[in-house]
């Protein structure tokens, strides 16, 4: 059994719902993933600029900011949504931009280092969100590149084919970096 990450066992102790979370799927060390897709698109630098696709309640938002700052889209606010942030002490470096993503979206200006996208999991909405996001950065994770959600695989694998780059496994986190638009 492996051993909780120490970012694991602090939102755990602040009682953050982490159900619906990266640790959903890797329980106790899902950071560890994350955070290593991170550091194999961008290196160890903590300064990075961070785009979020798909908050639900901002944990993987929280773990992102340990990294940089982070803009975090979302159609709609969800119940214990700023806990994670608070249990990691990087609330400041967070902000979330909530509604539609025909509204929300044209807010996001500027360029990102990396995107995360874990939002609705049908085929047309991961190349959707891929859309939004290639244009901003050419370093893109995704979540759940797993068998129970296929059209996740299929689309990054499309993408990839597409798109071009290098394409990287992190457990269920596809990372794609050096991405063409």
């Amino acid at each position: 059994m492996n051993k909780p990450t120490r970012t694991y066992t602090r939102l755990a102790a602040a009682n953050v719902k982490l159900a619906s979370s990266i640790y959903q799927r890797t329980p106790l060390i899902a950071d560890t993933f994350l955070l290593d897709a991170v550091t194999w698109c961008c290196g160890d630098r903590k300064d990075l600029e961070i785009l979020e696709v798909g908050t639900c309640r901002g944990v993987s938002s929280a773990i992102l900011a340990q990294r940089g700052n982070v803009v975090t889209l979302d159609k709609s606010p969800r119940n214990g949504c700023g806990d994670a942030l608070k249990a990691l002490d990087v609330a400041g470096k967070v902000v979330r931009v909530l509604g539609p993503p025909e509204l929300a979206r044209p807010l996001v200006r500027g360029k990102f280092d990396v995107c995360f996208i874990d939002a609705t999991h049908k085929h047309e909405n991961v190349l959707r969100d891929f859309a939004f996001a290639v244009a901003r950065t050419n370093n893109i994770i995704f979540h759940d590149y797993c068998e129970d959600h296929h059209d996740v695989i299929t689309a990054v694998d499309e993408i990839h084919k597409n798109h071009g780059g290098e394409l990287q496994l992190f457990d269920c986190f596809a990372a794609l970096r050096g991405l063409n638009a």
